[in-house]
């Protein structure tokens, strides 16, 4: 399979395959690779910042909510690639952010339950959560 990537990138112009010896072959990638590696960074890069902007937005929302639901401190349980976004909106709007393994927690808290916490979608059937939410349904949008 790599030999066949490989080739199909020679063919675009954008590596150069060059035989070393009969065991050795040397890669080399060509000006028009790097702009190409470069566009596609470029491109890749505007969508994770997008993306980044769009769950930033759906987490204050959730955050202000919580908020007007006199909600004063969130406990991210389990572990999110998101923790830094949900410590530094809850600093913005005033509001305790803490981090645990298991979801015992201060009375008046909102859990939010990180990633790696097991999942059960609402249509699923299984029980929702009285004491909490999902950071996955926050983010996209339940």
């Amino acid at each position: 399979m790599t030999n066949v990537i490989l080739r199909k990138l020679a063919q675009k112009g954008w590596v150069i395959v060059r035989r070393i010896n009969s065991r050795n072959i040397q890669y080399a990638v060509t000006p028009s690779g790097i702009d190409e590696i470069s566009r596609r960074s470029f491109k890749f890069f505007k969508k994770t910042i997008r993306n980044v902007v769009y769950y930033k937005d759906a987490l204050e929302r959730f955050l202000l909510s919580a908020k007007a639901k006199n909600f004063r401190t969130i406990v991210l349980v389990g572990k999110s690639d998101f923790d830094f976004v949900l410590a530094f909106l809850c600093q913005k709007h005033k509001l305790e952010f803490t981090q645990s393994e298991t979801s015992a927690c201060a009375e008046g808290a909102l859990l939010a339950y990180a990633e790696d916490i097991e999942y059960s979608p609402p249509e699923s059937g299984a029980p929702a959560r009285p004491d909490g939410v999902y950071l996955h349904d926050i983010l996209i949008g339940l």
